[in-house]
């Protein structure tokens, strides 16, 4: 049982603290896409001989997420330990007593930080880990609650995209003096995979030859869609459902019969990089950030979502930025219209959509997490 093994490779770490180097703690969350997100600054830490310690819920809690959280954390905790990263839940007592020049945070994601580790670290650093506070939509309270005065007086900085930065303080301009518009760190893992060969599995290869590849990251497939992919063997369709809708296994089951029935590939692993290279589109779902990294590939997005979404926004996303980049429906057949024209070769339309995205993607150089290391280890207070 990888729950099992989870136990052990979190409840058998040795937490040591050698007294000659400063010590970089990573405080995550119980979803291993989080800390995905920020591998590229943790492995930036281990390279340059740092302690890195990564503390993670305690886990029960990431167990109770379900078998494909728990499948894909043991995969992310072995990389990780493998690279030289100290590995514990919460529950190890030695992070409390540790001294830390840097405690980095996955934004909101990572709950309130300890008392302990906060007075133990010379700065508490959030970093933006994910493309849109999607929830921040339909909850007026969640906002208030993330960028509230307390977590602005406890947080040192918050590092974000130049447009998620503008975004926040059009909101709560006292959160200025407190964010680095560095960029955002998720996507150094991106573009450097657009430019690199990656692994494509095996099983894809000959069903995406020579053709048009579709992603979809939607909550479910519409019954039409299937059968356009079933029925034409020059497209084909990778979904990548949500990480938590697959960790149910009976969701599972059902995601892979679809799999079995129809010309549709499931991309349930660990990131996203091989579908967002090797597809020509997205489809995305209205209530999901990842549409926002789509952007980054320069590549044509539909937004689909239910016109009833409008009746409980507090934020109206249709003025937002990231919704004028893509074209947008809430009819499934629309979705089929913006595949065929995509086919046809029309891809972004307009200099209005060009230069919003040239807004939110900006910053997309692969350089992102060595902007926050230089910073840190090379600038303030060195």
């Amino acid at each position: 049982m990888n729950g099992d093994k989870l136990k052990s490779l979190l409840w058998n770490s040795h937490i040591s603290m050698p007294e000659n180097k400063e010590n970089v703690i990573f405080y995550l969350t119980a979803f291993p896409y989080f800390t995905e997100s920020i591998s590229s600054l943790i492995f930036r830490y281990i390279d340059s001989n740092k302690v890195c310690v990564l503390v993670f819920p305690i886990v029960e809690e990431i167990i109770s997420r379900g078998i494909g959280i728990v499948n894909n954390m043991v995969k992310l905790v072995e990389k990780m330990k493998a690279a030289g990263a100290v590995c514990c839940t919460v529950g190890a007592k030695e992070i409390y007593t540790n001294r830390y020049k840097i405690c980095f945070l996955c934004s909101e994601y990572s709950g309130r930080l300890p008392e302990m580790i906060r007075k133990n670290s010379r700065y508490v650093v959030a970093l933006q880990t994910t493309a849109l506070y999607i929830h921040m939509y339909q909850l007026k309270e969640r906002f208030e609650e993330v960028f509230s005065e307390e977590a602005r007086n406890e947080t040192d900085y918050l590092v974000t995209s130049e447009y998620m930065a503008d975004w926040i303080c059009e909101r709560n301009e006292r959160w200025k003096e407190k964010i680095l518009s560095f960029g955002y760190p998720r996507m150094d893992a991106l573009y450097y995979a657009l430019k690199e060969e990656l692994e494509i599995p095996e099983q894809w290869k000959s069903q995406i030859a020579g053709k048009k590849v579709y992603l979809f990251t939607t909550w479910d497939m519409e019954q039409a869609w299937l059968d356009y992919f079933k029925n034409n063997s020059d497209v084909v369709a990778i979904w990548r459902p949500h990480p938590q809708t697959i960790s149910d296994y009976e969701e599972y089951k059902r995601v892979k019969e679809i799999e079995s029935h129809y010309n549709i590939l499931i991309d349930d692993m660990p990131t996203y990089e091989v579908s967002f290279k090797i597809s020509d589109a997205l489809i995305a779902a209205l209530h999901g950030s990842i549409m926002v990294n789509y952007l980054y590939t320069g590549k044509p997005v539909c937004i689909y979502g239910g016109i009833k979404s409008l009746q409980s926004m507090v934020i109206d996303y249709r003025e937002e930025l990231w919704y004028k980049c893509a074209q947008a429906t809430f009819d499934p057949e629309a979705v089929l219209e913006f595949i065929r024209e995509t086919e046809r070769g029309r891809t972004i339309h307009g200099k209005e959509q060009l230069m919003y995205r040239r807004y939110i993607t900006n910053g997309f150089d692969g350089q992102v997490c060595q902007r926050i290391y230089n910073y840190f280890e090379e600038g303030i207070n060195r």
